[in-house]
């Protein structure tokens, strides 16, 4: 799995959980401008981990500002 990928795993978990359209974010996108709580965020990292079969530790997105953030650590936790 790319970044590509995961990034479109990402747009589709946040859509499901906020019940909103995200498919324009891309890794560039701020997540404060998504304007999603932190609750939510960890509903969707949740979802991915679940749907991907990973654990990902929550530390893995301390200091996390863009989407390529949160897409980065999901792609360091993937197996191979």
């Amino acid at each position: 799995m790319n970044a590509e990928e995961v990034l479109e795993v990402f747009r589709k978990t946040l859509a499901e959980v906020e019940e909103r359209d995200f498919s324009q974010i891309t890794g560039a996108s701020s997540l404060a401008d998504l304007e999603v709580d932190s609750v939510a965020m960890m509903e969707v990292i949740g979802c991915i981990e679940d749907d991907l079969d990973i654990v990902i530790p929550d530390d893995a997105f301390t200091g996390a500002e863009r989407v390529s953030d949160v897409v980065a650590a999901i792609l360091a936790h993937l197996p191979g």
